[in-house]
């Protein structure tokens, strides 16, 4: 019985530190997610401006937004997979 309860407690701690690692990483998203808009309005703003000297920036912040989309889009599925795992464990 003994064994049976300490396999219940660390099965719930580690659910309870899935699901804290699934808030932080929708936190990381959200906050992923705004910079990105920012990075695109900074790069739309630098388009359309009319001095070409800083239109080479928005190249470089281009190449950043890339790379935020890339990041933004494993965390999405880092959370989904966290999201069926903790499904399954709740089912089980």
């Amino acid at each position: 019985m003994s064994s049976a309860v300490n396999d219940l407690n660390q099965i719930q701690q580690m659910v309870r530190a899935l699901i804290d690692q699934k808030e932080q990483l929708k936190r990381e998203n959200e906050q992923l997610k705004v910079e990105l808009d920012l990075s695109q309005k900074t790069i739309d703003k630098l388009r359309d401006g009319n001095n070409p000297s800083k239109q080479n920036v928005g190249n470089g912040n281009g190449e950043r937004m890339e790379r935020l989309k890339r990041a933004i889009k494993q965390l999405d599925q880092y959370t989904k997979e966290l999201d069926d795992c903790i499904r399954w464990i709740e089912k089980s």
